[in-house]
């Protein structure tokens, strides 16, 4: 079935286009947590050393905008990135289920094509007649 080939072709070239980009996402969620961490212990030092306050104090409150910021865009990515897992393992589903359907209906062509060999062998003048009938077929 060509048309079926080309869909799971293209639905695995689709799973693996997101696989990619879920790999992406990790690393990118792994920087953000990493730059999480070290704004965290950035924050930590600047209210240990009050001999700088105002210059801290100012340090400080830039710093939680940002780390506020990036835990955002942490939980964003986190939920993109559920979501996109998701989507892999419904469409490796649908892969699957294609293909096991096209197992069935090969099985089924198959079986077809044996019982018409079969009956055509028990019918003796089977033969001569479907050669008829393929001939006249090739002149319409």
């Amino acid at each position: 079935m060509p048309g079926l080939d080309e869909e799971l072709s293209a639905l695995r070239g689709h799973v693996a286009d997101l696989d990619s980009e879920l790999l992406q996402r990790d690393a990118t969620i792994d920087t953000l947590q990493r730059t999480l961490r070290e704004t965290q212990d950035t924050l930590q030092k600047a209210l240990l050393s009050p001999q700088e306050g105002g210059l801290w104090k100012d340090r400080y409150h830039e710093a939680q905008k940002q780390n506020e910021s990036r835990g955002r865009e942490v939980k964003e990515l986190s939920l993109k990135l559920d979501t996109k897992e998701k989507e892999i393992k419904l469409l490796s589903q649908y892969v699957r289920k294609l293909e096991e359907e096209a197992r069935i209906r090969d099985s089924q062509r198959e079986r077809l094509l044996t019982d018409a060999g079969i009956a055509r062998s028990k019918l003796p003048f089977a033969a001569p007649v479907f050669e008829v009938l393929r001939a006249g077929e090739g002149e319409m």
